[in-house]
């Protein structure tokens, strides 16, 4: 499925980019259930996330905010894609789109690294309890979009229509 940069309807004006978040783990990558060396859980890139970091870096300023781009390196993020699927990151296409998102640098919670003044969208499988009060008290639950393709391998090509919508409801 591809994306264009008109699917996005509700767009705000111009001149104002809203900021798309977005973790790594269970959300672009897949859990295949195998376990590698130290027992470690083994990855593949989740279907349709090329077309989604597409069509999200064409219409948002993204941002990745995964525990394994914490420290504001995307370096951890390259190494996970490479190992998920180590042709897709031989693709200059596939690569140059990872490469070209940066690391949202946060510490004990991922609130931290979202800048909560300007209009955002936070993508996550399983947000921390300490963003998510925070998003709570703050009447910003709306921009927290939980994902799992983990048990919902098909879920990315749903995600533009998502966030479309919730950006009409607010």
């Amino acid at each position: 499925m591809s994306y264009q940069t008109g699917d996005l309807a509700a767009a705000p004006a111009p001149d104002v980019r809203i900021a798309l978040y977005l973790d790594i783990d269970g959300v672009l990558l897949r859990r295949t259930r195998q376990q590698g060396f130290g027992a470690m859980s083994l990855y593949e890139v989740a279907s349709g996330a090329t077309e989604l970091l597409e069509w999200a870096t064409a219409n948002f300023d993204v941002f990745w905010l995964s525990t394994r781009t914490s420290g504001g390196s995307i370096e951890n993020a390259e190494r996970a894609f490479r190992h998920a699927s180590p042709s897709a990151m031989r693709s200059d296409r596939f690569s140059s789109l990872i490469r070209s998102i940066p690391a949202s640098q946060w510490d004990t919670a991922k609130i931290s690294g979202i800048d909560t003044a300007k209009p955002f969208f936070w993508i996550d499988e399983d947000p921390d309890p300490i963003s998510v009060a925070h998003l709570s008290e703050n009447d910003l639950m709306h921009r927290l979009i939980k994902v799992s393709v983990d048990r919902e391998p098909d879920l990315l090509n749903s995600l533009p229509g998502v966030i479309t919508e919730r950006m009409k409801s607010r």
